[in-house]
């Protein structure tokens, strides 16, 4: 089952902030800032832009924490991006 892609939240100078929801508390693992690091790229390819940070939502312990969307994160991601790229499509597909 694809993970739940949501909307980007745009702050009101314009800036694109993407959050991502996560059921459960936060994992000692780096896999969901790397997840929000491929969200970010597609997003920069999407809207010509260089996203700095986005936030990770925890349903289960109701926080949000920012993550900067370090060079380091972006590296990780590289081989999530064709799976996020198709996954970005999917959803905008369906929402219009």
């Amino acid at each position: 089952m694809p993970p739940c892609v949501r909307a980007p939240l745009t702050t009101l100078d314009g800036t694109i902030y993407p959050v991502e929801y996560k059921h459960g508390p936060r994992r000692a693992w780096i896999n969901d800032d790397v997840q929000l690091a491929a969200q970010a790229m597609c997003l920069e390819e999407m809207f010509d832009t260089v996203i700095a940070s986005g936030a990770i939502y925890h349903s289960g312990s109701k926080r949000r924490r920012e993550v900067a969307i370090s060079e380091a994160l972006r590296i990780a991601s590289m081989p999530q991006l064709p799976i996020s790229a198709r996954l970005f499509r999917q959803v905008s597909c369906r929402h219009r």
